[in-house]
């Protein structure tokens, strides 16, 4: 199977997880090594797993967050090489909406507000 082929299958994989982030974030992470120059598709797929945080946001706790720091780490290098920078403001944006419904003097919530930023 080809790279193409297999960055298809992650891009149509991650949101049939549904509320299983950790599969949703290895998809992504899975896009970003497979396809990095497929921009909206990885912009797509992180968009669509903040979405789905941002109506559990109590989800963002131990393992999710752990995860969602990785793909931060990811995404920086990322955006930086593939000159993405306005698809990292997408993602920081729709964190930031995930990161409010957090405690407001919680480590949690400003790891939070660091992602994608």
């Amino acid at each position: 199977m080809d790279k193409a082929a297999v960055s298809d299958r992650f891009g149509r994989a991650a949101p049939s997880y549904d509320a299983h982030a950790g599969l949703q974030l290895a998809c992504a992470v899975g896009l970003l090594e497979m396809a990095p120059q497929e921009v909206d598709q990885i912009e797509a797929v992180a968009l669509e797993i903040i979405g789905e945080l941002r109506d559990h946001p109590s989800a963002y706790y131990q393992r999710t967050r752990m995860r969602f720091e990785r793909l931060d780490q990811a995404m920086q290098v990322w955006a930086k090489d593939k000159n993405a920078r306005a698809s990292l403001k997408k993602m920081a944006d729709a964190m930031s909406r995930v990161c409010t419904q957090l405690p407001a003097d919680s480590s949690t919530r400003q790891s939070c507000e660091g992602l994608f930023a």
